[in-house]
């Protein structure tokens, strides 16, 4: 039995209370949530020496909550990933991962028959995992908790960076640490594409924001040839120069031409090798009922997962009628919009936050065409930054008294810590993984494999 009244937890909270105390009192509301303005002494040093110890918190609270993952075996796709593909045996293939599909299944539905999945840096990473670790679960489990780690780290350096607020950094990078929504990723060994991608992602962010665009560029490079998901990163881009840095004119927004020549240079690369993405065939009808399905879903597992394997199976039903479950998704979409205007008119640096989950969750509105099924929690790993931030920003600045803030912030931690612990046990192996999931979807056909 895990004890969660850890000093991990304690330290944790006293580090949050500390940095609330430095800030500065006399800050208005209006100040607070102004433009932040760069450090003249220090606008390029992109991880601050200051910040580490907030980090190693971080990265240790990471470790452990992860730590029962580390005996699973090999479950379901990750046989097929790092057991029976040939093309990781040996160095003589390297080369074939760039110029056609990386994606290799034992399982064959009609839609994953015919997988265009173009992720070469994802495979070389496997490549150099099988010829260091050789076929032990233990190492891969270890390294995608480990690289888990390095995600919340770079994600706290990157929201100080926005926002220059320590303790909202910190609490928003520990709400994301603990959340439950992401165990899939961490702890199913196959998985590990998301937390690739997520590095690259924000290590390419954060160096753009420091003003190092060398470094951004090639690491946005990193992050396409990685996942497909890296296309939506000169979005996110975008929104914050207009929001964050509050740019109007066209010059501003030159440094981001580099990015979208990348992403084109890379759609042209990638179609050469494997073709064009698959992009959803349903009509606009299905595809804005399929929105109303996902966003409830999204949100409410967020914060109370439904299930160990969480697969929603695509009804195509759903899609074509308006059931009581696609009307309020539609009243939420627009309770949703609603709320983000009320951000736009009084609170743009939670908006670009709020905003970061709908642009990364986007991806998953390509409904049916990376398998038969609705959505899953995987695609949440990186959404799932934007509400947790937006969480701490609005317990740190609009709970009162402060402490009220931070019983609420610990009661959050302890409760998902919990619950991402117990849920790591569910990728033990085949036996446990298929009953978590037979028990949530029962018609979901890699069941009967």
């Amino acid at each position: 039995m895990m004890n969660f009244d850890c000093p991990a937890f304690l330290y944790a909270l006293k580090l949050s209370h500390e940095m609330s105390e430095r800030s500065k009192m006399d800050q208005s509301k209006e100040q607070i949530y102004t433009t932040p303005q760069s450090e003249s002494s220090n606008s390029q040093i992109i991880f601050q020496s200051r910040l580490w110890p907030y980090g190693l918190v971080l990265f240790v609270i990471s470790l452990v909550q992860y730590a029962l993952s580390l005996t699973n075996e090999f479950v379901f796709d990750s046989k097929a990933t790092f057991l029976m593909d040939p093309s990781i045996r040996s160095l003589d293939f390297l080369p074939s991962y760039f110029t056609s599909s990386t994606a290799f299944t034992i399982i064959e539905s009609a839609n994953e028959s015919n997988l265009s999945y173009y992720w070469p840096l994802v495979k070389s990473f496997h490549l150099a995992e099988y010829l260091t670790w050789g076929a032990n679960p233990l190492f891969y489990n270890a390294t995608n908790i480990i690289l888990n780690g390095i995600v919340v780290v770079l994600l706290f350096f990157l929201i100080f960076n926005i926002c220059k607020q320590r303790s909202v950094a910190f609490v928003s990078a520990l709400l994301y640490a603990v959340n439950p929504v992401r165990v899939e990723v961490v702890s199913w060994a196959y998985s590990d594409s998301y937390i690739i991608v997520a590095i690259f992602i924000l290590a390419s962010f954060l160096c753009y924001v420091k003003e190092r665009p060398l470094l951004a560029y090639g690491l946005f490079a990193c992050a396409l040839f990685s996942k497909e998901t890296a296309i939506l990163l000169p979005a996110v881009i975008l929104l914050y120069h207009f929001l964050i840095l509050g740019h109007r004119r066209l010059k501003e927004y030159y440094p981001t031409l580099p990015l979208f020549v990348l992403a084109f240079g890379y759609l042209f690369v990638r179609y050469l090798a494997v073709g064009s993405p698959p992009v959803t065939d349903l009509g606009l009808l299905k595809i804005v009922n399929a929105i109303a399905l996902i966003l409830p879903l999204s949100l409410k597992i967020l914060v109370f997962p439904d299930a160990p394997t969480t697969l929603y199976t695509l009804d195509q039903k759903l899609l074509t009628t308006f059931p009581v479950q696609v009307v309020f998704g539609y009243f939420l979409i627009a309770s949703l919009i609603a709320l983000g205007y009320w951000l736009w008119r009084n609170n743009r640096i939670i908006l670009f936050w709020y905003l970061w989950f709908f642009v990364w969750l986007s991806i998953a509105f390509n409904v049916g065409q990376y398998g038969d099924f609705l959505t899953n929690e995987k695609v949440l790993y990186l959404p799932a930054a934007g509400m947790t931030t937006l969480a701490a920003h609005l317990l740190l600045h609009l709970c009162k008294p402060k402490r009220l803030a931070y019983a609420v912030v610990g009661l959050l931690v302890v409760a998902h810590f919990s619950i991402t612990t117990y849920r790591t046990r569910f990728w033990t192996d085949d036996i446990t993984y298929f009953k978590s999931t037979v028990a949530h979807a029962p018609d979901y056909y890699a069941i009967h494999y």
